[in-house]
């Protein structure tokens, strides 16, 4: 543990090789904290192939039903400038009102780093809003006029996160087209982009993941951890479309190199405890790939 505040105060810089930090760290014997089995709820729709998107299409797209969560991660890789919105497809005859929870995304930039850290830090930390759409029947309707509004430049990356509640089975997609086209026009073009090699899209039983610890847990015991993304006792989440080795990877503190996978899902721990105890991790939400350094993560702790 280090005392960020005096440090920081003192300008000093962070790193391995500064004798300063170093002679500041407290070594403590870390303790496993059991928890319950994981209990997962709603779908979540990932979208991050073709990443590198040179051509205009719908990126993925899927029937689903009730609470949803689409998280898309797309570069542009055409030469002008473009914009990724999210549509719904009503198959009913009956007009559907669709509720759409929160809208979050980081302002487009070739920095990956910057756009991956701005959404974790507007996810779990921006204000939702609630508004419904209505699909018309056998139409289509954009879930959010604010994504139809943002333009991204050729190379840059563009990365969003979609809650909705859904009444009824509705097609959503992640879609990339011209800054300046109608999407609904173009929604009936009906082109579908490939995936590319890497296969990172996929549909998800369990948008959310809950933690709960078996035994109240105290600061007279040290310092505890809890193990996650293990692929053991916190399972990996395998697709449920044509798309069966791609797989969603808990959130984790420590990098471990799994299955080929995204992580994207939201976790929350929750950990009760005694009396006098500060309250512990509440969320932690990593956006990096396996196998690549670390784009983004936030971790809020409150006391």
């Amino acid at each position: 543990m280090l005392p960020l505040m005096s440090l920081e105060a003192a300008g000093t810089e962070y790193g391995a090789d500064n004798p300063e930090v170093m002679g500041k760290i407290v070594r403590s014997r870390m303790l496993p904290i059991a928890m319950t089995a994981p209990h997962d709820t709603g779908t979540l729709l990932f979208s991050d192939s073709p990443e590198y998107a040179d051509k205009d299409g719908i990126l993925y797209v899927d029937k689903v039903k009730g609470d949803t969560r689409l998280y898309f991660y797309h570069v542009n890789q055409a030469n002008y400038p473009r914009k990724i919105v999210v549509m719904a497809y009503n198959p009913s005859t009956s007009e559907v009102s669709a509720g759409v929870s929160g809208v979050y995304y980081a302002k487009p930039s070739t920095s990956y780093y910057d756009v991956g850290k701005d959404l974790s830090t507007l996810y779990y930390e921006g204000n939702a809003t609630y508004n419904r759409v209505s699909v018309p029947p056998l139409g289509y309707a954009i879930l959010s006029d604010r994504l139809n509004r943002v333009i991204v430049a050729p190379d840059q990356l563009f990365s969003g996160i979609v809650n909705m509640d859904l009444p009824e089975d509705m097609y959503v997609s992640a879609v990339i087209m011209p800054a300046a086209a109608d999407p609904v026009t173009f929604m009936k073009k009906q082109q579908y982009l490939a995936s590319d090699a890497v296969k990172l899209r996929g549909t998800f039983p369990g948008m959310d993941r809950y933690l709960k610890n078996l035994i109240p847990f105290t600061t007279e015991e040290g310092i505890g951890y809890v193990l996650i993304a293990d692929g053991i006792q916190d399972r990996l989440m395998p697709s449920t479309t044509a798309f069966p080795k791609t797989w969603a990877i808990m959130a984790s503190i420590t990098s471990y190199r799994l299955k080929p996978g995204e992580r994207g899902f939201s976790t929350t721990i929750s950990t009760p405890r005694a009396e006098n105890m500060p309250a512990w991790l509440k969320s932690v939400m990593m956006t990096e790939k396996v196998g690549r350094p670390a784009k983004s993560w936030n971790c809020p702790v409150r006391a």
